[in-house]
């Protein structure tokens, strides 16, 4: 940031009295478009795809690292530049006769994109400009349009895989073979905590050190708050704490400014820090995971959040179904396979003969976090909790 934007950022805040200008600054599923303190991984991984620069398809990589180091992020970024740069449209694109450009660097989400329709679509909506249709079409039809985008002899694209892993439909396998008729002008990126492939070469990305992910959220802070919103200790502890995972980082930060601004207070102070740190369980889901999920399932979890903690799945399905349009044995199906999913965890209780009903469910994603940015649930609807579940704690 050069000097006159911060001075237009000081004189913003001067002028507005919200604590929370943008809360999406401290989503942990808003990407910046320059990673904070990444700045070594994104030159691993433009020395894997070194021969993209001279026209030439890269090896298969790998992008590996646990959760909440940035993968996605960094991946994303750096694509994102070289197809400005090479791709579609960009400053240095080498084109065809026909002036087509030869080269496109795109981002498959598979969490978004989880079967071979919507794979194909997402792919599509970053190879051209024509609006890709959701709907009306088959499958087959958006296959021949990647043929036609990548079919045509000098034309090639590198495609990144994100989380192929959580995909329900699909697999490396499947992947690989829906690019198949392409597969000489295709070449992939798998990112993931430990992607299931053979690649030619894996860059891994480690955790952050506690000062970098300090300065992660040093960074989101000061343009999502008013100035003076966080003080910079509080954050050295959240980075600390959460050892080296900004996902976790962010979802914390982000549910103590929700809980300042519902309050209506001028800063964020420990006991915010304290009550938001009981919202992200230990091993959480990637809130991205969560919002990824049909709309009927949210508001399944919207309303279990809405209960006395700890419900057993036959409460659970009994209290949602009296709340929602669903019946009872609808929700508690979907209680068992975001259960099997990792979104809500079961515990407790004693195994009647099918050794499920007693079980009592806990969200396992960053519940708050969930409530600031998902329209199903506001931060209201979860104070109660907020509260009870913060009461045992020591403020940190």
């Amino acid at each position: 940031m050069d000097l006159s934007e911060r001075i237009e950022r000081r004189q913003m805040r001067t002028r507005d009295d919200r604590l929370l200008l943008d809360r999406s600054l401290l989503s942990p599923t808003v990407h910046l478009d320059e990673p904070v303190g990444r700045a070594p991984a994104l030159e691993s991984l433009l020395d894997a795809v070194e021969p993209v620069f001279e026209g030439r398809l890269p090896p298969t990589l790998a992008v590996a690292g646990p959760a909440g180091v940035g993968k996605s992020a960094v991946v994303g970024s750096l694509f994102r530049a070289l197809d400005q740069r090479l791709g579609v449209g960009g400053s240095i694109a080498t084109t065809t006769r026909g002036g087509s450009p030869q080269r496109s660097f795109a981002t498959v989400d598979c969490r978004h994109a989880p079967t071979p329709f919507r794979f194909y679509r997402q792919l599509l909506c970053q190879l051209g400009d024509a609006e890709v249709p959701a709907h009306g079409v088959g499958t087959a039809r958006l296959r021949e349009e990647v043929i036609d985008q990548l079919g045509p002899q000098g034309r090639w694209a590198v495609i990144a895989v994100d989380h192929v892993a959580e995909a329900a439909d699909l697999d490396p396998t499947s992947v690989r073979e829906l690019l198949d008729p392409v597969a000489d002008s295709v070449s992939l990126t798998w990112v993931g905590r430990s992607p299931p492939v053979d690649a030619e070469r894996t860059v891994r990305i480690e955790p952050y050190r506690h000062h970098a992910l300090t300065d992660v959220l040093a960074h989101r802070c000061s343009r999502a708050a008013r100035t003076d919103a966080f003080d910079h200790d509080d954050l050295r502890t959240i980075a600390a704490r959460k050892e080296g995972n900004a996902h976790d980082a962010l979802a914390v930060a982000l549910g103590a400014a929700l809980l300042a601004e519902a309050a209506g207070d001028s800063a964020i102070d420990r006991e915010h820090l304290t009550a938001a740190s009981a919202a992200v369980p230990e091993g959480t889901v990637h809130l991205d995971a969560v919002l990824a999920l049909p709309e009927n399932r949210r508001r399944v979890l919207a309303e279990l959040l809405r209960l006395d903690p700890a419900p057993t799945v036959g409460e659970a399905a009994r209290d949602i179904a009296d709340q929602t349009d669903l019946t009872a044995g609808t929700v508690r199906r979907f209680c068992y396979e975001l259960s099997d999913a990792g979104v809500l965890a079961r515990h407790g209780g004693d195994a009647d003969a099918r050794g499920r009903d007693p079980s009592h469910l806990t969200p396992a994603f960053p519940w708050l976090a969930f409530a600031g940015v998902d329209d199903v649930l506001s931060v209201a609807d979860v104070r109660d909790r907020v509260e009870r579940e913060a009461a045992p704690l020591a403020t940190w």
